[in-house]
């Protein structure tokens, strides 16, 4: 498992969400990935020095309003391209932590074929915004076919 989120409060231990039936199903900390800390204004104002992010942010011009209402350190402020943007800045860190589950698992003596189960609402918020760019890191890293990747939205 790998629970991928923007939110800080989904990352604390006393998080009511994490108990089912009286018990603690709460993850790991190798098995949390938060995605909360990027400054969007600076990569705006900075754009050159990103040039994976540029085809997709545009015209700067654009983020004006949103930049101006918006806590960019918060969790994304569930506005879609803020998940995408947020991601976007954690994406090395998701395939790191991503290979090494993986390779943990698989050196437990399982198959070397792996199923990727993607859970996301689509409601507008981080998970809407960054469901595609998880899948296309996953077949980035896995570009075998064998490894499956299923989204559920």
């Amino acid at each position: 498992y790998l629970f991928v989120d923007s939110d800080p409060k989904s990352f604390r231990e006393d998080d009511p969400s994490w108990t089912v039936l009286g018990r603690s199903v709460a993850l790991n900390k190798r098995n949390q990935l938060p995605i909360q800390q990027a400054n969007l204004r600076s990569v705006i104002e900075n754009l050159n020095s990103h040039p994976n992010l540029k085809p997709w942010i545009g015209d700067r011009k654009a983020w004006g309003e949103l930049l101006a209402g918006l806590d960019i350190d918060a969790a994304g402020g569930q506005k879609r391209r803020l998940g995408r943007f947020l991601f976007a800045m954690s994406a090395r860190k998701f395939r790191e932590s991503v290979n090494t589950l993986v390779r943990e698992m698989q050196d437990r003596g399982r198959t070397t074929e792996t199923t990727f189960h993607v859970f996301t609402g689509l409601a507008g918020g981080t998970g809407s915004g960054s469901v595609v760019d998880v899948v296309a890191q996953l077949r980035s890293i896995y570009p075998d076919m064998k490894q499956r990747i299923i989204v559920y939205a």
